[in-house]
């Protein structure tokens, strides 16, 4: 069975969110199977399924990543601004005793090599959803596809004559 859980990642004492996201849990092994992420109105699977890199174990266990952390896409904007673009992030618990946890990140694609601590503590607050919530469809009106041909001017001479058609046009002019 899979369990779903919301989380939001923000830093110590300054309460503002950096980061929403969603997780799918197997509740038999307590692995992430899925690290979801909206953007352009659209779920985007963030998870990085290589463990072992940076000690990850991509596990989930009483409601908090664990001390491996588990790798994901880099996809906070504020990490992409204060640390230079970096290809993948660790979010991991640094101390088991409270909520304080660290971000990892990796400018690079290379395997256990280049990961660098950020300078904050990050609080990840989790709560537990029944599935992933249905996105908002974005609404869109085209107007009427149809005009009133009584309010449109037509230019002198410009339409065919005996107003059927194109198709013989100049013998039907004679003839009227």
């Amino acid at each position: 069975m899979t369990s779903w859980y919301s989380v939001r990642c923000s830093i110590l004492g300054q309460g503002a969110s950096l980061f929403d996201g969603y997780l799918s849990v197997d509740d038999a092994t307590h692995v992430i199977q899925h690290f979801y992420y909206v953007n352009n109105n659209q779920y985007v699977d963030i998870l990085l399924r290589e463990l072992g890199d940076n000690g990850s174990d991509n596990l989930f266990i009483n409601n908090q990543f664990t001390n491996g952390g588990t790798n994901i896409l880099s996809v906070i904007p504020f990490i992409h601004t204060n640390y230079n673009n970096p290809y993948k992030l660790t979010l991991w618990l640094y101390a088991p005793e409270t909520v304080n946890s660290v971000i990892s990140f990796n400018p690079t694609q290379a395997f256990n090599a280049g990961w660098t601590y950020s300078s904050n503590e990050f609080l990840f607050t989790f709560a537990s959803i029944a599935g992933l919530p249905p996105l908002p469809r974005p609404f869109f009106w085209m107007g009427s596809l149809f005009s009133n041909n009584a309010q449109v001017y037509y230019k002198p001479h410009s339409l065919s004559a005996g107003g059927g058609g194109v198709t013989n046009a100049r013998i039907k002019k004679r003839r009227t």
